[in-house]
């Protein structure tokens, strides 16, 4: 072995440590993130923090109770405020509204429906529109744009492993319980003639699945592109080029039952997205459009 190729053996030998050491100490400050934001709702008593969580049907009152995810298209806590693009509007529909709203954070897709359909939260923020998940529950005017990537690791020729979804045939490919995406890919082993492997995390939400391919733990996962995009800021190494599947409008859920609540959604989000502050707040959060086209 010649002194340059031994070099570069014992370099890659001392950076993947390294490497796992920031992703493990990533995840524990995600999970930091989430148990403080849950102190704050916890702890707090104005319309946009929750008390307690989540609270029986018939005590509610006028408060909403809306399930949402940490990730940067919900809500996320930077310094010692909370932000986020569905926790922003859904704060300015209630205060438009005069009704209280309480935020109830979830750790996964899974927990959100299983929320919002055992009637413990109002809204769930928020979901691409399918035709399978409407007829389970009613979608509100969209929201904002987003789509599907591939996430996966490159290679040390800056290469990802994947450079078109035809790669994906006789792998493995996991994505969050309950993700729309589960069809997409049923679909896409049917076009290309071999089976894609999906296995469904419960537990994990985009986030999750993205540092564990970060990690080393998965090859490949399907998340969200805006939430990919603000993951890879940090994470420069995680391919997220590959679309799967076209741009899908994202919107907040209901229970099919509770139409007059829809309507009283659909019908502030009509009138907020012809206003100035919902184009300013798309440009905040990098929302106007796609990131690849």
């Amino acid at each position: 072995m010649k002194l340059r190729d031994l070099h570069s053996e014992t370099a890659q030998r001392r950076f993947q440590p390294v490497k796992g050491r920031r992703i493990a100490l990533y995840v524990l400050l995600l999970v930091a993130v989430l148990f403080t934001m849950v102190a704050l709702y916890t702890c707090g008593g104005d319309a946009g923090k929750s008390k307690k969580a989540p609270l029986p049907p018939g005590d509610r009152g006028d408060t909403l109770l809306v399930a949402i995810t940490h990730s940067p298209m919900s809500y996320y806590l930077y310094g010692d405020t909370i932000g986020g693009l569905n926790y922003d509007m859904l704060r300015l529909m209630a205060a438009d509204m005069g009704r209280p709203i309480r935020f109830i954070p979830v750790l996964s897709l899974e927990e959100s429906l299983d929320a919002l359909t055992a009637r413990q939260v109002d809204i769930l923020a928020s979901l691409p529109v399918t035709a399978g998940m409407r007829d389970k529950y009613l979608f509100s005017e969209d929201v904002f744009l987003d789509r599907q990537v591939l996430v996966q690791l490159n290679g040390t020729d800056g290469k990802p492993r994947a450079a078109s979804v035809l790669d994906l045939a006789g792998d493995t490919v996991h994505i969050e319980k309950n993700s729309p995406v589960r069809q997409r890919l049923d679909n896409l082993s049917s076009e290309i003639g071999a089976p894609v492997t999906i296995v469904p995390h419960p537990d994990l939400s985009d986030e999750y699945l993205f540092l564990k391919v970060a990690g080393g733990e998965l090859r490949y996962a399907v998340i969200n592109e805006k939430t990919a995009a603000r993951m890879h800021l940090k994470h420069p190494d995680v391919n997220i080029d590959t679309p799967i599947g076209f741009t899908q409008f994202q919107a907040w859920l209901t229970r099919r039952r509770d139409v007059a609540l829809h309507d009283s959604i659909d019908s502030w989000l009509t009138r907020f997205k012809a206003t100035d502050r919902y184009r300013q707040l798309l440009d905040r959060y990098s929302a106007t459009d796609t990131l690849a086209q």
